[in-house]
């Protein structure tokens, strides 16, 4: 499927659950929600202001969409356009990246060496991570137990209740986009020259997918499609 020209960059895309929606951000005064069926945009949610790094998800049920909105996080109901919850981040730091915990009770957002995760429910700050560089992508695993991160030089799996990181992998340029596919069996990261795909219980053995590079990774809910931008 391609879509019409938009007359925007886009840098971030999201599947909705149903996989008949795709949602694409970057850097205007609004996210859009594209029909895929008509090829058109069914509804544009509105942000406050221009993002400091474009990043859109679907909840897991399909009723909510969040985006990075200046250097916070906004949810909006995905039907209605209406805004519901503003997530701010603490002690002047910029959100960059997020992604919807799969039972849809969090959100996790990532920055300047942080990661933050949220309760969807209040927007109230659940905990805080402290991480190595900027986060550029962020993943949870199937169990919501455990984040991956894509960042400069490196993936990082990091387990949620202990706060602690279970392995880091260095890449020689910067992690774009990660996704979990096939039900949480594969990781896929990108990078801007090549898209590599492993198993996140071994990450030593890994296999290359696509010879060129991706800004941002998408994959259905069950992790049959990967789309790529």
């Amino acid at each position: 499927i391609e879509l019409p020209e938009s007359g925007r960059d886009n840098y971030s895309l999201a599947w909705s659950p149903d996989g008949q929606s795709l949602a694409t951000a970057g850097y205007s005064a609004s996210v859009q929600v594209w029909d895929l069926f008509r090829r058109r945009v069914q509804i544009e949610l509105p942000l406050g202001a221009t993002p400091i790094s474009p990043a859109v998800e679907w909840s897991p049920d399909g009723k909510r969409i969040a985006a990075c909105d200046g250097p916070d996080v906004t949810i909006w109901d995905a039907s209605t356009g209406k805004r519901q919850l503003r997530l701010e981040t603490p002690n002047s730091l910029k959100a960059m990246k997020l992604t919807w915990s799969h039972d849809g009770q969090s959100i996790a957002s990532g920055g300047q060496g942080s990661i933050w995760l949220w309760n969807t429910a209040t927007g109230a700050l659940q905990h805080a991570l402290t991480v190595d560089g900027d986060v550029l992508d962020l993943a949870f695993g199937n169990d919501d137990q455990v984040i991956v991160k894509g960042g400069r030089g490196s993936v990082e799996l990091w387990d949620v209740g202990t706060q602690q990181r279970r392995w880091r992998v260095p890449v020689l340029s910067e992690v774009t986009s990660v996704a979990y596919l096939d039900n949480g069996s594969r990781l896929a990261a990108s990078t801007f020259s090549q898209v590599t795909v492993w198993n996140p219980r071994d990450p030593v053995s890994h296999q290359q997918v696509a010879a060129h590079g991706a800004s941002s990774l998408a994959a259905t809910d069950a992790g049959s499609r990967l789309a790529m931008v």
